[in-house]
């Protein structure tokens, strides 16, 4: 971690001691290394006086991590491993409780405001890097099952833990134009948004940008402006319509006169929607199992389109959270229905839903009604190709 983050937490620590705020009289609690956690940006890691000395004494370390352990009340440079494995990581709130001894209502207002005020520079400060993610790459990120990065809580109903996602829900996304675009530090992706590519018409259009809960709202949509700018930069256009464009415009005019130029061009030539008649294509047809979307829910299995467009022609509303679809599709009507309104024909190869079909007892199954002919005689139905005319 760099040295400014070690110093800026030092320096904390010196201005509430200034202002009267006593540490705590817990001897197992005397950090003696507080730094940014490795594993995520928007906590601290440290390590105990306690459990230090507990460690420089034990006999199930080997040579090479004593050595680490041994140096750490002195290193500026202890391994991402020992870090993980020996240092605990918090939320600032917590370890500066634990630290200092508050007691005072007025005290608690006081010493609230000041680890805000905090949280907003040491969080708002970082630069981020973009990295894109395409295929089946995109199920395991919103799943959690990337080995290298690790998506932060940002109250998305499509991500843990809010939900107890499968990386199979996403099979959509891996034949689709679509690319994740995530902001990430470290480990940690901190910001995420789906691009969308109309590949028929060379357009396209960025979904919700989600961020982090860490951040207050200001740096959110300072974040998501920076997201919005490097895709744009990525994809070498000058402006993109964007579902989060309302909250990059808040964050643009709080500097109006340094922006005013981006302003306008956001203003005049953007939209919280895709354009008029975007289409994004998947080539993986029916699926038994789809994600939510925020803007593209329209999609039509059989032409493999996604789109914003309520008017259009869809077999899938992609609005459920449970990563389930909503029945079997009828190939006479194109609707969805449960599976005790839908059967499976051999004879058609298809499904077909009790409004289209009817039930021939030769079969035992049921057809397409206009491949059948009732027997006035019988009072049944006869499939149409055992006729002998």
């Amino acid at each position: 971690m760099k040295t400014e983050d070690k110093k800026q937490i030092k320096d904390l620590i010196d201005a509430l001691q200034m202002l009267g705020f006593k540490r705590k009289d817990d001897k197992e609690f005397l950090p003696i290394f507080i730094d940014r956690a490795v594993c995520n940006p928007f906590k601290l890691s440290y390590i105990t006086k306690y459990k230090f000395e507990a460690l420089k004494q034990s006999t199930y370390i080997d040579q090479e991590e004593r050595k680490q352990i041994l140096g750490i009340d002195q290193s500026e440079k202890i391994t991402e491993e020992i870090r993980n494995k020996h240092f605990k990581a918090t939320n600032i709130e917590k370890f500066f409780n634990l630290y200092f001894d508050v007691n005072t209502d007025e005290g608690i207002n006081l010493f609230n405001n000041i680890i805000n005020k905090f949280k907003v520079k040491f969080f708002g400060n970082q630069k981020f890097r973009l990295k894109t993610f395409e295929g089946q790459e995109i199920g395991k990120i919103y799943a959690g099952d990337n080995d290298k990065f690790k998506v932060l809580a940002c109250g998305s109903c499509m991500q843990s833990p809010y939900n107890d996602v499968e990386t199979y829900w996403f099979e959509l996304y891996t034949l689709a134009d679509v690319q994740l675009i995530c902001l990430y530090q470290g480990k940690s992706i901190v910001a995420r948004a789906l691009l969308w590519e109309d590949t028929q018409n060379d357009s396209f259009y960025l979904d919700r940008i989600y961020i982090c809960n860490e951040f207050n709202e200001e740096t959110k949509q300072k974040i998501q402006t920076d997201l919005y700018n490097k895709v744009c930069k990525k994809l070498n256009v000058k402006f993109l319509n964007c579902f989060s464009r309302t909250h990059i415009l808040r964050h643009l005019k709080t500097d109006r006169k340094a922006n005013e130029q981006h302003i306008q061009i956001i203003e005049q030539k953007t939209a919280a929607e895709p354009k008029e008649n975007f289409v994004a294509y998947s080539n993986c047809n029916a699926l038994n199992n789809y994600p939510y979307l925020d803007t593209l829910r329209y999609y039509n299995e059989r032409e493999g389109t996604l789109s914003a467009d309520r008017e259009s022609t869809y077999t899938e509303y992609l609005d459920r959270t449970d990563g389930h679809n909503a029945g079997e599709l009828c190939d006479g009507c194109d609707e969805r229905f449960d599976e005790d309104y839908i059967f499976y024909s051999d004879s058609e190869s298809c499904y077909i839903c009790e409004d289209c079909g009817v039930w021939v007892e030769d079969r035992e199954e049921t057809v397409f009604e206009n491949n059948a002919i009732y027997d006035n005689f019988r009072g049944v139905y006869l499939y149409r190709n055992d006729i002998d005319y």
